[in-house]
């Protein structure tokens, strides 16, 4: 009977453990003023071990048509960099950007749609991340949708900007540290990105 019931608190204990390191955060997206789908992030860590990982599905009708696009990330950081991180960016059926990052003794190979590279540094940041945490005093954070670096700069009201290779911004706006609102540019318009209340 003893060695059930320690088992019983073991589990228990497990599971407040697991409860404890694992967060989740859900957004709802927003283009038009219409309510087009959602985006959530997750986060768990395990020792000095930590994945992060982000989804979204949106899709809009509109007079010439639909438009349904998906993206998905899956990081790794180990003892505070990203060792590893996958990124699929699909648009109306069609994969637009894939990134694939691995690292090893501080070295990182890059594969994406134009081909193989390396990066350097390897990164402490990516987009994701900055989803539960206020990215401030940085300058630069990898991006694990286009395969690289992007200035972030702060623009005040804890609102910080980041600029896309093709010229559009990202506006992240955080509330106590957390990210409360995106604001993104769009094929079809402009989004808002806002996190739903619990």
């Amino acid at each position: 009977m003893f060695s059930v019931l320690r088992s019983f608190l073991g589990f228990v204990a497990f599971l407040n453990f697991v409860s404890l390191s694992a967060q989740q955060m859900v957004y709802e997206v927003e283009v038009l003023g219409m309510n087009t789908g959602t985006l959530t992030v997750n986060r768990s860590r395990e020792g000095n071990v930590t994945r992060i990982t982000m989804s979204t599905e949106a899709g809009m009708n509109y007079l010439f048509g639909k438009s349904e696009a998906s993206f998905s990330s899956s990081n790794i950081f180990v003892n505070g960099k990203l060792e590893g991180s996958y990124a699929r960016n699909i648009r109306d059926g069609e994969e637009i950007r894939f990134t694939r990052l691995m690292c090893s003794n501080g070295k990182c190979e890059i594969e994406t749609k134009e081909g193989k590279g390396k990066l350097e540094p390897q990164p402490e940041l990516c987009i994701a991340a900055i989803f539960f945490d206020e990215p401030k005093g940085i300058e630069r954070i990898f991006s694990e949708d286009w395969g690289r670096y992007l200035p972030i700069k702060y623009i005040g009201e804890s609102t910080y900007q980041v600029t896309m290779p093709d010229g559009k911004t990202n506006d992240y706006i955080y509330k106590d540290g957390v990210l409360e609102e995106l604001r993104s540019s769009t094929p079809v318009g402009k989004a808002r990105i806002r996190r739903k209340k619990d």
